[in-house]
């Protein structure tokens, strides 16, 4: 009873705030339902500028106005150059004289301009209203503009407003959770609760709370409900082509949006009007809809003749202390920079209903304006745990491990926006496992996701979701996703920041070894950073033997690089060099052959010329292989069908990655790739894959270098000769021109030694024995201070 008398107190507040008036947030112009005057802006032109002219008379002369957005409608790209939109003082002939400067982004989006100076001085003399002025349009179509006002003036045509506002923070993030509009929360009986998270065959629980497991148990809706409440029908009959159709409309739905608003001080409906607003979220976005393909659809083949399938489920996202967002609400992250610590303190949020073009600000409550603030810190952004369940990979008693799922919620500095679609990560936890222990890191760009597959019982299995699909790993233009122009903007390190975090926040969890760290992500990221990764093994039966992806204009992502990065010619990297080399590892590679690499496993499974091979490309390969050798890394190599010896796979799963070891090159025994056309060089072949070495017995001293190496036994070859060059030494460290004595010796216990020499360090510092021989019998190669 108590809440309904609050209920209906809410309602007689705000239906008498809106007799008397109060703050006002409508929009003008914009597409019919998706505003509140959507005649009031018309183009006109002056020359060959458009003018966007809005009728504001619905705003009362000399009304306060407290912000003005100028937003565009739909999906825009970034520009090449500067969008310049400009108050009209004067007009003069054909051209437009501006009454100030452009109009500023607004943050943290960058899709909006601020124009609230601009409606203030049209609101206060209405006659100086002469319109918006498009200089440089950067690809907006005028007709596409709308501005949302807030001023003060009798509101009308409110919509409902959301109740039950709650919040929590955790880790330089908070959580807004709140109740729905009542359109979009689904039946009671329809709601479901879930105890083992499965797409198809989920185990269902009595209601919230924690599983058996130690993880939340999730809150979901079958595919069938969460079409009803979007207004679709569930299309269950298979179509023609790779992509799901066009969804039929059953219902019309209001256009709705939730805003949220920020402030030290606690919101009322006297004090909104001039809050921070600091994002917004849309209906329906507590539900999981990430991985369509993953479990709720039925196809033939490669996702052909695809249909939906009604009693599939949607489980809900968790918030940061692992209580899952109930069908029906909604919520929205905020994060707090851990680059701006002086935004740390205690803030309240409110957040509003927008229906149609109407704000409602007048029914600003306890319901949905906290009444007690919330302490926030500026902290490294971690994952946030979604949900744990047995591995549906493994069911054999000694092979068990658990899956623990988390979201992260990208925002700056791993980010250039915030976002509101979070990253998946899994981590795999072998029933038996024991820190320090072995981790694997593997991205992948998240289409079959939902399915890891973990390959070592007694490793720690990372699975990281790019921030950007197919996307190397590295960055992406800071305007990437906004109205920043190309021009003037830098590709940032955004992607590998992300990457980073996770890693370590991976790693201090579960207390893994830092000396075994294996990598299965994109080269580009990897390659960089050896003090992580001793190996990247890429190919089979480590990871996808598809694509080496040296130069990344030619892998799968190579068409959305002119979007990401930006026109080659205009675009710079953080350093200030072009920006497209920063995803050209044969360029890294022969810039910097001093820096140690990962030992790269470059196993190409596929022909040269057909299947994947022609799908991701084999064009830059051969480039890239030659890159290494000429830059004396540390690598194996294999294509066209072509496997690695079991001995040596066997011994690169045992290897210690974090000690010294060779780098071979130009070896006697090795086959020719070609030059990148796929009927030159050999149709299949190796490099370096018949041979080995110890990497217990190595020495690393800063006066002495020793390996032994050898050729495997199922090579056909008992001997070959062979550049040897020491590669992540710790110790061994050679002065540019400084002279080293070498031996190579037999290993066969009678010590006979068939080499000896002098030999100079290079410019780099690297120490490079030429074509020395190495045997099945094994080799001692010594290198010491003369």
């Amino acid at each position: 009873m108590r809440r309904s008398l609050t209920v209906v107190a809410v309602l007689v507040a705000a239906a008498a705030s809106a007799a008397v008036g109060g703050p006002v947030s409508e929009r003008f112009g914009g597409a019919k339902g998706s505003s509140a005057h959507p005649d009031a802006m018309k183009v006109e032109r002056t020359g060959e500028v458009p003018r966007c002219v809005f009728d504001l008379s619905a705003i009362p002369k000399g009304a306060a106005v407290h912000r003005a957005s100028l937003g565009v409608a739909g999906r825009v790209g970034q520009p090449r150059e500067p969008i310049r939109i400009v108050a009209v003082k004067r007009i003069e002939g054909d051209k437009i004289v501006p009454a100030g400067e452009p109009l500023d982004l607004e943050r943290p989006y960058y899709r909006s301009f601020d124009a609230t100076a601009t409606v203030k001085a049209w609101a206060a003399h209405p006659d100086s209203n002469l319109g918006l002025a498009l200089l440089e349009s950067g690809g907006l179509d005028p007709k596409d503009l709308y501005l949302d006002v807030c001023y003060d003036g009798k509101p009308v045509g409110l919509p409902p407003q959301v109740e039950g506002l709650k919040a929590v923070h955790a880790d330089g993030q908070t959580f807004l959770i709140w109740k729905e509009l009542p359109v979009f929360r689904p039946p009671a009986d329809k709601v479901l609760w879930v105890e083992r998270f499965d797409y198809r065959k989920p185990e269902l629980a009595d209601g919230p709370g924690r599983n058996a497991w130690g993880g939340p148990r999730v809150g979901a809706v079958t595919l069938a409900t969460l079409r009803d409440l979007e207004g679709f029908a569930v299309r269950t009959e298979p179509g023609p082509g790779q992509r799901l159709a066009d969804q039929k409309r059953i219902k019309e739905l209001p256009d709705v949006h939730y805003r949220i608003y920020r402030s030290r001080r606690r919101i009322t409906a006297d004090n909104i009007a001039k809050v921070e607003r600091v994002g917004a979220a849309r209906p329906l976005n507590a539900y999981d809809d990430m991985m369509i393909m993953g479990g709720h659809i039925a196809c033939r083949g490669e996702y052909y003749d695809q249909r939906e399938i009604p009693d599939s489920i949607f489980k809900t996202w968790c918030a940061a202390d692992g209580t899952a967002v109930a069908p029906g609400e909604a919520f929205y992250v905020h994060t707090t920079s851990m680059t701006r610590q002086r935004e740390a303190g205690k803030y309240y949020y409110a957040v509003t209903a927008w229906r149609n073009g109407v704000e409602n600000l007048v029914a600003v409550t306890d319901a949905n304006s906290l009444a007690e603030p919330v302490a926030e810190t500026a902290e490294v952004l971690k994952p946030v745990l979604q949900h744990v369940r047995p591995s549906t990979v493994h069911v054999r008693p000694k092979e068990k491990t658990t899956e623990h799922w988390y979201a992260f919620y990208l925002a700056p500095p791993v980010a250039n926006v915030p976002s509101m679609a979070p990253r998946r990560i899994v981590v795999e936890v072998p029933e038996d496992w024991q820190a320090p222990g072995a981790l694997r890191m593997a991205t992948t760009a998240g289409g079959a996701f939902w399915d890891p597959r973990v390959r070592t019982r007694s490793e720690l299995l990372l699975y990281i979701q790019q921030d950007v699909g197919y996307g190397g790993d590295l960055g992406y233009n800071e305007g990437r996703g906004t109205l920043k122009a190309f021009h003037g903007s830098r590709v940032r390190f955004y992607s590998e920041k992300y990457l980073f975090g996770v890693l370590e926040w991976a790693m201090n969890k579960w207390k893994a070894d830092r000396d075994r760290i294996l990598g299965a992500v994109s080269t580009h990221f990897a390659v960089r950073h050896p003090e992580f990764f001793g190996s990247l093994l890429m190919g089979p039966p480590f990871a996808s033997g598809y694509s080496l992806d040296f130069d990344h204009k030619w892998n799968p992502g190579s068409g959305s690089l002119g979007r990401r990065l930006g026109p080659p010619n205009l675009v710079k990297a953080p350093d200030g060099g072009p920006a497209w080399d920063m995803f050209d590892l044969t360029q890294y590679l022969r810039d910097h052959p001093d820096r140690d690499i990962p030992f790269m496993g470059c196993m190409f499974s596929q022909p040269k010329d057909g299947n994947h091979g022609a799908e991701y490309g084999w064009q830059d390969d051969p480039k890239g292989l030659a890159a290494l050798r000429d830059a004396r890394q540390p690598y194996v190599a294999h294509w066209g069908g072509a496997r690695l010896p079991r001995e040596v796979r066997d011994a690169y799963g045992r290897m210690q990655w974090s000690k010294t070891l060779p780098a071979f090159s130009n070896g006697s025994l090795d086959n020719n790739p070609g030059t990148g056309d796929p009927d030159a060089g050999e149709p299949w072949g190796q490099i370096n894959a018949w041979l080995l070495w110890d990497d217990q017995g190595s020495v690393d001293q800063p006066d002495r270098w020793e390996m032994t190496a050898w050729i495997v036994g199922a090579c056909p070859d008992d001997r070959c000769t062979v550049d040897v060059t020491p590669r992540h030494c710790k110790r061994f460290k050679a002065k540019p021109g400084s002279k080293w004595s070498w031996t190579n010796t037999a290993d066969d216990g009678k010590g006979k030694v068939i080499g000896r020499g002098t030999v100079t360090a290079d410019k780099w510092g690297l120490v490079t024995l030429k074509q020395i021989t190495v045997a099945k019998g094994k080799n001692r190669i010594v290198i010491r201070k003369p």
